[in-house]
């Protein structure tokens, strides 16, 4: 076998089991020295001289990958003879002696001979694998995730170049339906770094596995990137099926059912999230349920020019804008704030930057974590009734604009819609930092017809509002995406008719982080998507942003369409 001499001795399974169990946040276990030395060098180079990895990226994950190796016998994907001590190691895995091993150490039960997950992956400077349990509801039947590392033996890993293995706790909260759900904790506690020849492995568990690869940092200088290779071998065990030594039926049913409860829970569990989506009612004036939809008067647009560009505010802008907004049903505009208002933002950011927005002391300001972190992660600060804080341009427009009746019959005028004047709006700031932040699952598109708007104040990098459109610059991330999954194809959210788009194209609305620019996107259905990608540590800076939502009068109605909404519109 390939395995260290000794590593299977059964006086050590005590010992081992002990110290799996006590590890936090969740029973898991490192070995060094896993392989026999040579064997895994030689695996090293038969990778990088004969193994195809293909490159691979979602909102989720970044990295290169091989196919299943359960396929390296196989002439069509894999040239014979040529990987010769990858083959063996993967045989010594999946053999009965380390299969009973590993079941022992964890308490699983019996895992399969007959059906393994097993890859080649390899992650460079810009990758990451973000936060997930590893329980696929069509994988019901992992038991064991597992990593081989096989950094470079010669030049060892360093815990500055990123890369690590980062796990988190997980706790008890109840749900709208009284369910009692597992939620992971906003930020990780236990973090591995990666070794050569060290093997890391834990149980799978709906709610309770969560982990993730941190990225991988880059330099900028090639030839030191170059050297950052986080290759390793992983994948899963799973339960031993009809055939395997151990099977069980009645055992094999009773844990796929608790299985698929846990995945139940975890699909079907409402409230769990931060912030909540309550729609506010605007401050002031009535709420007798009829849309916005009235002119602006002059007093209004002497107000608002406190804050928005004046040209915006002209009656032929608005009506040009309006007739592009119903062709298209998405609006950009920039630059958006007054010169005097912007100049203000420009130096109060200038002035505090993000230093009060610590990851590690986020309870020292007004300023929260958005969770679950499997969903989402970012910082953000919920508009209130409270007065401006007059120093503050944030919390004036929060508090200020962007919460008034002038501001809500401009944009009725910029995008021909009659707002509900009865739900109102749910609007935050967010801080999206890189190497931390990201939307995966839009949590708050829950009404049929929505108006979401966005005001982007991202400064740093921006030449002229808008950041560098480089291929560096996409890599980097923090883009706001609309999109809607259908029949496994992706068609744009808008409610106005589809525009014919190129294959590459046709994936997505994007937006990129942007200086002083506002968006505003109609989106239908309770399918569409609103996401923003993973924030890469490599972004010249953060991202900063204030997030609208609204009701859109659909019914013609008047009061009681206001009731009716208001009883659908908290989460």
């Amino acid at each position: 076998m390939a395995l260290r001499p000794g590593l299977l001795d059964s006086k050590n399974i005590t010992h081992l089991q002990h110290d799996y169990r006590k590890r936090r946040p969740f029973p898991h276990l490192v070995v060094q020295n896993a392989i026999q030395d040579d064997i895994l060098r030689q695996v090293r180079t038969e990778v990088n001289s004969n193994l195809r990895l293909k490159f691979d990226e979602n909102n989720v994950y970044r990295v290169r990958r091989s196919t299943h190796l359960a396929n390296l016998s196989n002439p069509n994907e894999y040239q014979p003879g040529l990987l010769p001590n990858l083959t063996h190691v993967r045989d010594t895995l999946n053999s009965l002696q380390f299969r009973q091993w590993l079941s022992s150490i964890t308490g699983v039960g019996p895992l399969s001979g007959t059906r393994s997950s097993m890859a080649v992956n390899l992650y460079l400077p810009g990758d990451r694998l973000l936060i997930h349990d590893d329980c696929n509801p069509n994988s019901r039947d992992r038991r064991v995730s597992f990593i081989l590392y096989m950094t470079d033996p010669d030049n060892p890993w360093k815990s500055e170049w990123g890369g690590g293995l980062r796990l988190y706790a997980s706790e008890p909260k109840t749900a709208i339906d009284g369910n009692t759900v597992k939620v992971a904790e906003p930020t990780w506690s236990e973090y591995i770094q990666p070794c050569f020849n060290q093997l890391t492995f834990f149980g799978v568990r709906p709610g309770e596995s969560y982990h993730e690869v941190e990225e991988v940092l880059k330099t900028g200088d090639a030839a030191t990137d170059q050297g950052r290779q986080r290759m390793a071998l992983s994948g899963w065990f799973h339960a031993a099926r009809e055939g395997d030594e151990g099977f069980d039926e009645e055992l094999y049913q009773a844990d796929v059912q608790m299985v698929d409860h846990l995945h139940q829970l975890k699909a079907f569990a409402h409230g769990l999230h931060e912030p909540r989506s309550s729609f506010m009612p605007l401050g002031g004036g009535n709420t007798d349920g009829r849309g916005i939809r009235t002119r602006l008067t002059s007093l209004d647009v002497e107000w608002l020019s406190q804050y928005i560009v004046p040209d915006l505010l002209a009656q032929a802008q608005m009506e040009n804008a309006s007739r592009y907004f119903m062709e298209r049903s998405f609006l950009h505009i920039q630059p958006f704030l007054s010169a005097s208002f912007e100049a203000k933002m420009k130096n109060y950011i200038a002035q505090h930057g993000h230093a009060d927005l610590t990851f590690e002391d986020p309870e020292s300001t007004q300023w929260r974590t958005a969770t679950p972190p499997d969903k989402q992660r970012y910082l953000y600060l919920e508009d209130s009734e409270a007065s401006p804080i007059p120093d503050n341009p944030i919390s004036q427009l929060l508090s200020g604009l962007l919460r008034s009746h002038q501001f809500q019959r401009w944009l009725a005028e910029m995008t021909g819609l009659e707002l509900l004047d009865c739900g109102g709006q749910h609007i935050t700031a967010r801080h999206f930092r890189r190497g931390l932040d990201y939307i995966l699952t839009d949590l708050y598109g829950q009404s049929p017809r929505q108006l979401d708007y966005t005001l982007d104040l991202t400064p740093t990098g921006c030449q002229d509002g808008v950041l560098p459109a480089t291929e560096e610059a996409e890599a980097n991330g923090g883009d706001e995406i609309y999109m809607v999954s259908e029949n496994d194809g992706v068609e744009l959210a808008f409610a106005g008719q589809p525009h014919p788009r190129t294959e590459a194209e046709r994936g997505s609305y994007r937006s990129p982080p942007s200086w002083n620019k506002f968006s505003a996107i109609l989106r239908r259905g309770h399918h569409a998507q609103g996401v923003v990608r993973y924030l890469s540590r490599s972004a010249s800076g953060d991202r900063l942003d204030i997030k609208g939502r609204m009701q859109i009068n659909t019914t013609g109605g008047r009061q009681g369409h206001c009731d009716r909404v208001n009883e659908t519109v908290t989460a």
